[in-house]
């Protein structure tokens, strides 16, 4: 296995080859004496916070970077099988569940690079697989998304927390749920084939600090911080889970409380007593 990376987040590891996707000969060539049989597109630039202050940046990420990766897998003699991580904001504001044949609507920036992403996928040649991904959550984020945010202040001793919009509903799947999903696509090349990959129900923040109350034993309160809301957020987010199935064969398996139990397991925001809730939820679950 071979990980590129530009390590602009995160810290480096066993397989990790240095460079970044706008870096297209060096790309190419790492590629190319690699000699890939599938290739896993995850970079990108997706908080929203920062894609919405940095759309230029954005663009050449996700869409020119997408489209060096791409010429690199395709440059290959190997001629790699392609997995493309997408998103589910390429689809528009609804309170339905969202199915891979409706037709995307982004309202973002964010969406907007993923949905070019996804049409330079699709006419590159290669056999690919798109992953339209939901709330993905776990150990190791190094975006300050929701519940990073909250585990951060749980851990600097806060009882009371402070949030923006705590009554938008999103689908969180645990991190080894999407790396099984993409494994599948990964190993199984086709033609053609989008998925989305969502969580095994959808939850509000409030739901999220009620189960880390839970789980942490500690009294959680919650406080509006005006300057953390979002001046537009769509109040439902959540994907059929038929296309997966049926094509993969794969269906999320971890719970909210255990993928949380799991993250707080592996980073602790208070002390020993606090594992010993997680590794019991854990073993109830």
């Amino acid at each position: 296995m071979l990980v590129y990376d530009n390590l602009s987040t995160g810290r480096p590891g066993p397989y990790d080859h240095v460079g970044d996707i706008l870096d297209a000969p060096a790309l190419k060539a790492a590629m190319r004496g690699f000699r890939p049989d599938a290739v896993v597109h995850l970079a990108a630039l997706h908080f929203i916070p920062d894609c919405e202050r940095e759309p230029s940046r954005t663009l050449r990420i996700n869409v020119e970077g997408t489209q060096n990766v791409l010429a690199a897998a395709s440059f290959c003699e190997t001629k790699p099988n392609f997995v493309f991580a997408s998103t589910a904001a390429v689809y528009d504001t609804t309170d339905r569940y969202h199915h891979e044949d409706d037709r995307p609507a982004p309202s973002e920036i964010y969406g907007i690079t993923k949905h070019f992403g996804e049409q330079l996928v699709k006419s590159s040649g290669l056999r690919y697989s798109i992953a339209r991904l939901f709330n993905v959550y776990g150990p190791g984020e190094t975006n300050p998304h929701l519940i990073p945010v909250l585990c951060d202040q749980l851990r600097a001793g806060a009882n009371r927390i402070q949030l923006g919009n705590t009554s938008t509903y999103r689908s969180y799947v645990y991190v080894t749920d999407v790396a099984e999903a993409l494994a599948r696509m990964a190993l199984s090349p086709v033609t053609a084939r989008v998925c989305n990959v969502p969580g095994p129900g959808e939850w509000t923040a409030a739901d999220i600090v009620h189960s880390l109350a839970r789980l942490t034993g500690r009294d959680i309160t919650v406080t509006v911080d005006p300057a953390r809301v979002r001046a537009s957020d769509r109040p439902h987010l959540r994907g059929d889970l038929t296309a997966a199935h049926r094509l993969l064969g794969w269906r999320p398996t971890v719970s909210l409380d255990e993928g949380l139990a799991r993250l707080l397991a592996a980073e602790p925001v208070n002390s020993l007593p606090e594992v010993f809730h997680a590794t019991a939820a854990m073993a109830a679950s």
